[in-house]
């Protein structure tokens, strides 16, 4: 089941004070129970997350996404590029989903690019062709490029160790190349479509792998957040303070 809301600027920056409050304890500048300010405040101390930014042309996508056990929400913010500068849209999508249906949802927030979007299953071939190019040959390239995906995932493995993953993608001519900087170098590979929902999965599995339970150890942490609950947002009083609900 999945839940999504559209939340508008002041709103958000309400909910988000509201969140933090929940947070740190402060009951009375949380506003009193509220199952979205309590599903943000969940998320604010989760163990894993991730940033994707995607660029198509003079526009895109910046996603963030947390996971508490199996539930995910994701935080989606259009962005536009204006004077060689990246803006962010003051009005943000929130999406409530599980960790079984992770990749869809985080497939359709993404531009309507096939290479980037396809499924793991659609994978052919799991092993990268590299491109031997000349500085020039990878400059003109480059030129050529479509779209862009970055991709950062962060996990703590203790309350004091921080790990984290990185990747580079490009679309060129409808083609999906991964861009990895060697040695001051930069590397490309060309992949079939489904690489990047298969390494984003692999990448989540290899963070779900090290957290420490102690990473969870916060008053909100494995409380949950019910799908009616989250469903029936759209019925709440934050409609009137400019959120949007659906569920689909």
């Amino acid at each position: 089941m999945v839940n999504q809301a559209l939340v508008h600027a002041d709103a958000w920056h309400d909910l988000l004070k509201r969140a933090r409050a929940a947070a740190r304890g402060d009951k009375k500048a949380a506003g009193g129970p509220d199952v979205l300010v309590a599903a943000l405040a969940e998320h604010m101390a989760a163990p894993i997350r991730a940033t994707l930014t995607c660029t198509l042309g003079d526009v895109g996508v910046l996603i963030g996404l947390t996971i508490i056990e199996d539930r995910v929400l994701m935080v989606v913010d259009p962005i536009a590029a204006a004077d060689d500068e990246l803006t962010v849209a003051p009005d943000v999508q929130l999406i409530f989903a599980h960790t079984s249906d992770m990749w869809a949802n985080l497939a359709s927030a993404l531009p309507p690019i096939y290479a980037l979007r396809a499924p793991a299953t659609h994978l052919r071939n799991a092993a990268p062709d590299v491109l031997h190019l000349t500085a020039e040959q990878r400059d003109t390239m480059l030129d050529r490029e479509e779209a862009t995906l970055q991709v950062f995932v962060e996990a703590w493995e203790d309350n004091h160790t921080l790990v984290h993953w990185g990747h580079w993608w490009t679309v060129v001519d409808d083609h999906l190349y991964g861009v990895t900087a060697v040695g001051g170098h930069l590397i490309i590979k060309a992949w079939q479509p489904g690489a990047v929902a298969s390494i984003f999965q692999q990448t989540i599995a290899a963070a779900t792998s090290i957290i420490a339970p102690s990473s969870l150890d916060t008053e909100f942490a494995g409380m949950g957040i019910a799908d009616e609950d989250l469903a029936g947002l759209c019925d709440a009083d934050l409609v009137g303070a400019g959120v949007d609900g659906t569920r689909i």
